[in-house]
């Protein structure tokens, strides 16, 4: 899903013109564009409700889940040693904090008093978690919009003699080259940088 529509493009003069099929395109891409750029590609920026994601056991109390910002942290799930997954809900003995903007979870039990549940173990996909994380559409932060139309304007060629690299006129498809973040305007490469997701 693209994080902007073709009429939200269309608001900008430079792309004003175009063909509503090609803003439409454009938006796609330019969204794929810019999560790409942020390390987010299957990730995005769209609120989603994920269902036991898995992943890999960090062996430290805290890890990073996928979609930012985190809106609901459900049910951690935990693979025993017999390889069943043991559940943590939040409540009770099984308290984490929750950082929303980096996905940041970490267990809040003392390792002392709590010594199997103060940590994610080191592990091949032996964690999971049920959330609900990213933007919804009346939250969808300004900026992002701003810079997924600028890349909709390097990509349309309305600013650097554009980035299409192959046409078709039967049902009208286009084909955009890629764009790397040398090739962004500064203040989209700072908002890049703002939403990139780190990896741990």
């Amino acid at each position: 899903m693209a994080i902007v529509d073709a009429a939200f493009l269309g608001l900008f003069p430079a792309l004003a013109g175009l063909p509503p099929a090609l803003l439409a395109q454009l938006a796609e891409a330019a969204s794929d564009t810019f999560e790409a750029l942020c390390n987010r590609t299957g990730f995005g920026f769209e609120e989603e409700t994920l269902t036991e994601e898995v992943y890999d056991g960090p062996g430290s109390r805290m890890m990073f889940l996928n979609r930012t910002p985190v809106t609901d942290l459900a049910t951690i799930f935990i693979r025993e040693s017999d390889d069943t997954f043991t559940s943590l809900d939040n409540t009770g003995d099984d308290v984490f904090y929750i950082k929303a903007d980096t996905g940041q979870i970490v267990f809040a039990n003392d390792p002392a008093t709590s010594p199997d549940r103060s940590f994610f173990p080191t592990g091949f996909q032996n964690v999971k978690a049920t959330y609900t994380g990213g933007y919804t559409d009346a939250l969808m932060p300004n900026d992002i919009k701003q810079a997924v139309a600028e890349i909709a304007m390097i990509m349309g060629g309305t600013s650097t003699g554009g980035a299409v690299q192959s046409e078709k006129l039967g049902d009208y498809s286009v084909k955009f080259a890629a764009l790397t973040a040398s090739g962004l305007p500064p203040l989209t490469s700072a908002v890049v940088s703002k939403y990139k997701r780190l990896n741990l």
